[in-house]
């Protein structure tokens, strides 16, 4: 027999299938940023029982999830994330 759910563990499930049906995982680093936000505050009071502790971690768990993986080939490493990975001057003007 399987361990019983925790609490933590349904909000984590759910923060994950939101992120996968709401395409939150194609949207620029500041929409998923608001999103994850957003969410986050609805799943605090959804499951009401969650401490700020854990709200912080689905938080991070979340962030991670939704961050850009390493594109393969043209030379774009984990070794050289600050590079390609870096925004270009023409983005920030």
């Amino acid at each position: 027999m399987g361990q019983k759910k925790t609490t933590f563990d349904a909000a984590r499930d759910q923060l994950f299938s939101e992120m996968h049906r709401c395409g939150v995982l194609e949207a620029s680093p500041e929409d998923a940023e608001h999103w994850l936000d957003d969410t986050i505050e609805y799943l605090a009071g959804v499951y009401g029982t969650l401490d700020r502790e854990e709200l912080q971690e689905l938080q991070e768990i979340g962030a991670r999830f939704a961050r850009t993986p390493i594109p393969h080939g043209q030379g774009k490493t984990a070794l050289n994330r600050e590079d390609w990975q870096a925004p270009t001057q023409a983005q920030d003007a």
